[in-house]
């Protein structure tokens, strides 16, 4: 996510050509989009990093949900 608002960040410095950046190539400006891109939509889905984060998630809540149960069943025995 950091390279998609360096991106916005050199698009926008470039196109209202402040200080160093009007000179910069429009290549150098794209490149971290161009990044993110690569990053987003092949090496995510390719590695399953995305789906990951979600069974993590899924995982935490359940483990939590299960020690929820359990305490419930031990203060009810009392």
């Amino acid at each position: 996510m950091y390279l998609v608002w360096l991106g916005v960040t050199l698009v926008l410095l470039k196109w209202f050509e402040i200080f160093v950046f009007k000179d910069l190539s429009w290549w150098w400006v794209i490149a971290p989009l161009i990044l993110a891109f690569i990053y987003f939509e092949i090496l995510e889905p390719m590695f399953g990093w995305d789906k990951k984060q979600v069974y993590d998630k899924a995982d935490e809540y359940k483990r939590k949900r299960i020690q929820q149960q359990l305490k419930n069943q031990n203060d009810t025995k009392k």
